[in-house]
């Protein structure tokens, strides 16, 4: 496993979070990136990672419809919380078999990673696409893409898209839009990115690799009672 975060250097402090759950049926990771409205956008990031992965790990193997209804209640307990805050997020679970499926609420985005490329499976909600289709890269250098159409909002909840896959020898890779967009499509330095900028890849035998990170906004939970 692999996780990356820095905080951008346009931020006042670094509002992204990452969270892996591994259980003996499937495994589950997530990553939220709070924005810079409000003043509590890391703890959001936090607190939303954190209630979805503590509410997935009680309640076995499930759908893309349970997850939303369980998104949904999370949301129900954290709004008033976090009235003035926002994020996005992205999620993916996959199954012993490979088998799993993605979903995404704004601009965060899951992937499958091979030695060669890094294919986007998740789409992208802003307003620069909103209009004309799926995200592309000249939408990547409009001011509009800054302007996310879903997101964790205290006022109403989203809908977030599913899209499903199927693993095989590939690599799930989950990444804010300060890595996938700023880094990697602008090609901006790690240095130079104004946006916080985060990665998680998992290994097919992620628990085994993983490595402490040493990061406060990542964190592993374990299911094998």
């Amino acid at each position: 496993m692999q996780w990356y975060s820095r905080k951008g250097n346009e931020c006042v402090d670094n509002r992204d979070f990452g969270i892996y759950l591994h259980t003996p049926a499937f495994e589950l990771a997530m990553i939220v990136d709070g924005s810079q409205r409000g003043t509590s956008g890391a703890c959001l990031a936090k607190d939303w990672g954190t209630a979805v992965v503590e509410a997935a790990r009680t309640i076995g193997t499930f759908g893309p419809e349970e997850l939303r209804q369980l998104l949904l209640h999370s949301h129900e307990q954290l709004r008033y919380r976090y009235l003035a805050e926002t994020a996005t997020y992205a999620i993916a679970w996959v199954d012993r078999s490979g088998s799993g499926w993605a979903m995404s609420c704004g601009d965060c985005r899951v992937g499958l990673l091979n030695t060669d490329q890094k294919n986007w499976l998740t789409p992208v909600h802003t307003l620069a696409n909103a209009i004309d289709g799926p995200f592309e890269r000249r939408h990547a250098l409009l001011p509009s893409r800054h302007t996310v159409t879903r997101c964790w909002k205290a006022t109403r909840f989203d809908q977030p898209a599913v899209v499903e896959f199927n693993l095989g020898q590939d690599r799930i890779c989950l990444a804010t839009d300060g890595h996938w967009l700023e880094h990697e499509w602008l090609a901006k330095p790690l240095d130079e990115l104004a946006d916080d900028a985060s990665c998680l890849v998992l290994d097919h035998d992620a628990l085994a690799s993983s490595q402490e990170t040493g990061c406060s906004n990542f964190q592993m939970v374990s299911n094998f009672d």
